[in-house]
């Protein structure tokens, strides 16, 4: 074979100086700017790759096998590299069937068992989301842990926990919320090893990290008003007429638009003023029925919830304003069984949540409040109306309802408050009624401060100059 003169940055196939033997095909030798002596270098086959964890970085990505073969020659590099190559792979091989012979040992093994029961939760609602969630963060934890899961479990060390999590953190999507899932995986990995051959182990502390506190953007009430407004409109009034069963079925709607014709605005109208009397969850919008709201007595409704999360008792949603009546009254009649949202919506067997409703009721939302004049936008920061999402929807029903009626938030009232509407007294404290209290404070003080005369605006005449 013919070497080039200058070749640094080139790599050269073994193969092409008539190495015999049996060595990978990819070997090559190639010059760097740092060393004379010159590099072998080959990428193992994925499924054959020795290493742990494929040969992947932290940032997931697989690096090939290398090293140096202590020559400036490039046909003696050749020769050495075949020999270096061959009994580098033989060294991870064994070490890879010594970890396979341990890996009862290693978290690996007890994320096996791990996933095997999350998976044996068969009625379990949301289970495909929860299984996915669950094998992605594991693949987080195995891609950037630098080899934590195929470690002997009472080898991990602080150091271990410090790398995966600052591994974790310097990726910009996967902040404090990518640490908390992580944490919470290799809990539930490191009781099952307690159950299993470490039941004397203490697993090691995690580092200290805070969660920054997201705001949860709300309309105010007039926008809200206004929203509402601009769907009945879209509806053609249809959202607010007593209509039967076959009349709401009957309304016009398209299959590829779903702006077009009025049935996919009633929906939206029911499902926001669902949210506004009964304060449910996003989540729940796919799922809910028409025979889950019942008339407990004359003119007060409760809603029966009957899948709840975590598998929770089945759960009464009570409504605290007044008007809810006549609304719950038109409902029960054009929907009086079946979905209450979106019915024509096909729903996954055992999985509503894998429908499209999320989805049509946030498209329809944005599009209700993009028409809205004047325009309207959410709190903290003013975010335009084409951010507007369902979850939005639920942080409005909070808000208002804690301001049209303080004796909510009182600490008499609030646990049963929060109880009803499936959020805890900490989420209101913490996410609402701060701010309210703010907004509150500040209104009292600019009514009772004085002006000073320095800060207002002089008015000048035209006519004086």
């Amino acid at each position: 074979m013919s070497v080039p003169t200058n070749w640094t940055g080139t790599a050269l196939k073994v193969s092409d100086f008539g190495v015999r033997g049996s060595y990978p095909s990819n070997l090559v030798i190639y010059k760097t700017v740092r060393s004379e002596n010159l590099y072998w270098r080959f990428m193992p086959d994925e499924a054959d790759d020795p290493r742990p964890n494929k040969g992947r970085n932290a940032a997931g990505k697989r690096l090939p096998m290398q090293g140096t073969t202590r020559t400036t020659d490039p046909y003696d590099a050749a020769k050495r590299a075949k020999t270096l190559a061959n009994d580098e792979l033989k060294r991870l091989q064994e070490a890879a069937s010594v970890r396979s012979a341990e890996r009862h040992l290693t978290l690996e093994h007890y994320w096996d068992q791990v996933l095997a029961e999350e998976e044996g939760k068969t009625g379990r609602r949301n289970l495909v989301r929860d299984i996915r969630d669950l094998k992605s963060n594991w693949s987080r934890i195995r891609e950037r842990g630098n080899g934590i899961t195929t470690k002997k479990v009472d080898a991990i060390t602080y150091e271990d926990h410090l790398t995966l999590f600052g591994a974790l953190a310097s990726k910009s999507r996967t902040g404090t919320g990518a640490k908390e899932d992580a944490r919470k995986v290799l809990n539930k990995v490191y009781k099952r090893a307690l159950l299993g051959e470490f039941k004397h182990w203490t697993p090691p502390p995690y580092p200290a990290f805070s969660r920054q506190k997201k705001p949860r953007p709300s309309l105010e009430d007039t926008d809200f008003n206004l929203l509402v407004e601009k769907v009945v409109e879209l509806s053609g009034g249809n959202a607010k007429r007593d209509l039967t069963p076959e009349e709401y079925r009957d309304l016009d709607w398209s299959v590829t638009r779903r702006i077009d014709g009025y049935r996919n605005w009633v929906d939206l109208y029911d499902a926001l003023l669902l949210q506004w009397f009964f304060f449910h969850r996003a989540e729940d919008a796919p799922r809910i029925r028409g025979e889950w709201y019942r008339e407990e007595s004359p003119g007060n409704w409760v809603c029966f919830l009957e899948e709840v999360k975590k598998d929770r008792p089945l759960h009464e949603n009570r409504p605290y304003r007044a008007e809810h009546h006549r609304f719950m009254q038109r409902l029960k009649k054009r929907k009086p069984s079946g979905y209450a949202v979106l019915p024509h919506l096909l729903r996954p067997e055992g999985n509503p949540n894998g429908s499209h409703v999320i989805e049509t009721l946030n498209h329809l939302l944005k599009y209700a409040a993009s028409e809205v004049r004047p325009q309207i936008c959410l709190t903290n920061g003013g975010l335009p109306a084409d951010k507007l999402v369902w979850t939005h929807i639920r942080h409005t029903t909070w808000r208002l309802a804690l301001r049209d009626y303080p004796e909510f938030g009182t600490d008499a009232n609030i646990e049963t408050f929060a109880r009803n509407g499936h959020t805890s007294a900490k989420e209101l404290r913490d996410n609402y009624l701060v701010d309210i209290k703010s907004e509150r404070l500040a209104e009292k003080a600019r009514e009772a401060i004085p002006e000073r005369s320095w800060a207002l605006q002089k008015r000048v005449s035209l006519e004086d100059e």
